[in-house]
């Protein structure tokens, strides 16, 4: 009744994860299903998908509705920031699946070596920026941006996948026109980062949406327990 506006997605959900099973499982779905989850029958297992759908609705709920004003507060001046104008080089280990540990770990010395024999070029250079972009054209591994001079815009966070969030990190700590002087690690290599400019932070009632999702997002990783209380809280 309380998610009414909702069953539609619901039953999109539960319909369209069961097709995917289907075709997966084929004729074995049922026996798949009653091995995993104790269901007796597809139907069931349908059901039962219908109704957490919405009950995830109420946990997201609940879990925004604990999200005090300060918390919000607290997260807008120490985590919103504003878009950082960034260029980057990225410098990947070559390695492959089938070598071994050591040979591995000698790729990965080799990138971060590459990484900071570009820095220490950056410190003998007068003219920064040029001299970054040419250093990005000739050596970064990132095929999207390595012929505009490692230019990735205006950024943060969410604008990229979480692999560059150690960037935005280094970036917030820059002053235009900065750096950094060392190597920063992420999934996909190396990254050699210059910071050109930075706009002016959201203001609070822009962001205020995004911040109790972020924060609702964190007590659900949090409290194990916090699922219970919502239904809980749902039933009185």
């Amino acid at each position: 009744d309380k998610y009414k506006n909702n069953l539609e997605d619901a039953t999109t959900y539960a319909e369209s994860t069961i097709k995917s099973l289907e075709e997966n499982y084929g004729d074995q779905l049922e026996e798949m299903i009653y091995n995993y989850t104790g269901y007796t029958s597809k139907e069931a297992y349908k059901d039962s998908l219908y109704l957490s759908h919405l009950q995830n609705l109420a946990v997201e709920d609940y879990a925004k509705d604990q999200v005090t004003d300060k918390e919000i507060k607290k997260y807008y001046d120490d985590e919103i920031i504003g878009d950082i104008e960034l260029s980057h080089i990225l410098i990947t280990p070559q390695t492959t699946d089938d070598m071994t540990d050591d040979e591995k770990k000698a790729k990965e010395n080799e990138a971060e070596n590459k990484a900071k024999e570009i820095i220490d070029e950056l410190k003998k250079s007068s003219d920064i920026k040029s001299t970054f972009a040419e250093l990005a054209k000739n050596n970064s591994q990132d095929e999207a941006t390595s012929k505009s001079g490692g230019s990735l815009g205006y950024v943060n966070y969410n604008t990229l996948s979480s692999d560059y969030d150690n960037l935005i990190d280094a970036a917030a700590k820059l002053k235009n026109n900065e750096y950094s002087t060392t190597a920063i690690k992420t999934s996909l290599g190396y990254h050699i980062i210059l910071r050109t400019n930075q706009k002016e932070k959201a203001k609070l009632e822009d962001v205020k949406d995004t911040i109790i999702e972020n924060l609702a997002n964190e007590k659900k990783e949090e409290d194990s327990t916090i699922s219970v209380k919502a239904m809980q809280q749902l039933r009185k």
